[in-house]
């Protein structure tokens, strides 16, 4: 195979391979171990291809998607191709693992938002309000699940409901966790893959390292700006539900950015050891999350860990 020829068959490869693993994913029962590969493929493409080639791929995936899984299949081959075309993107440019990872979290989050606004004002499916439904037929339609003995079916009733009020209330932060975990699956899965191809993706700093875009306080002030401006104008609207979802998934990378700075402290004081149990606190003690988050704001704020490394 000429030198010419072989990006050209290696491209029309990866396109094979995520057509198959697309397929999987709506057609077996390895669909949700499929589903976190599908953007794999996108991101090796677009690491090494230009915008236009780019978008080029994904329509192509999309129609050919349209013949074995529908008008849904080429939807989500869209959002696969826009995920793993972000992350691909970011390293040609970038050369960096983290901003790629994070980046890849916020078309994963965008893609899984949109999703539920299509579904939901399109095609006129709610996701809450089927749950409400579901859980008022099994509560006292036929077939209707036991009461507890130590409840009345009221209480039962009010149980569920306050149960279902508790999972609307986690959804954003459900959402920001699917996220971070879809794209750095599909990091390990890329970077992987690139080392078989010889083409190795930069690999992850270690997290006292991780310094992430001072112009996402920016954008994390100027959420919770319109949510205290139009918080009661926009309640319970697909606004309201997107700037929730945009604070929640920004608290979550400042709090990734307190803890790198704290991991940070520990390694120039030469306490690396204590950093696994800074880790089990977080998860005895959560509301420490909030000290970290604002520990994140200060140190992209005021660059905490430059004016020390300035003092060294």
């Amino acid at each position: 195979m000429s030198t010419r020829n072989k990006p050209i068959v290696e491209n029309v490869i990866l396109l094979v391979v995520a057509l198959v693993l697309l397929f999987i994913s709506v057609h077996t029962i390895l669909g949700m171990f499929a589903f976190l590969l599908v953007p794999v493929p996108f991101v090796l493409l677009a690491s090494r291809s230009t915008g236009r080639e780019l978008l080029l791929f994904i329509v192509l995936f999309a129609i050919v998607s349209y013949f074995f899984a529908g008008l849904g299949g080429s939807l989500m081959a869209i959002m696969f191709g826009f995920i793993g075309g972000m992350m691909g993107r970011t390293y040609q440019r970038r050369r960096s693992a983290l901003p790629a990872i994070v980046i890849g979290a916020g078309a994963s989050f965008v893609s899984l938002v949109l999703g539920l606004a299509l579904t939901k004002y399109v095609f006129g499916v709610d996701l809450i309000t089927g749950m409400e439904r579901t859980t008022e037929q099994l509560i006292s339609g036929p077939g209707s699940l036991p009461t507890p003995g130590w409840l009345t079916k009221e209480e039962w009733k009010s149980e569920i409901d306050m149960q279902l009020k508790l999972f609307e209330l986690v959804l954003p932060s459900i959402i920001v966790a699917t996220s971070f975990i879809m794209s750095t699956v599909v990091h390990w899965f890329a970077r992987l893959t690139s080392n078989l191809l010889k083409r190795p993706l930069p690999r992850l700093q270690p997290v006292r390292d991780w310094n992430f875009p001072r112009s996402l306080i920016y954008y994390y002030f100027g959420a919770l700006l319109l949510l205290l401006m139009f918080g009661n104008a926009t309640e319970k609207t697909f606004l309201s539900s997107a700037l929730n979802n945009v604070k929640v998934m920004l608290d979550m990378v400042f709090m990734l950015q307190g803890l790198s700075f704290c991991f940070y402290v520990l390694y120039r004081r030469g306490w690396k050891k204590l950093s696994p149990v800074l880790v089990v606190v977080l998860f005895i003690f959560p509301l420490l999350t909030y000290i970290l988050s604002l520990l994140g704001i200060l140190d992209l704020g005021v660059g905490l860990r430059k004016r020390m490394e300035k003092r060294k």
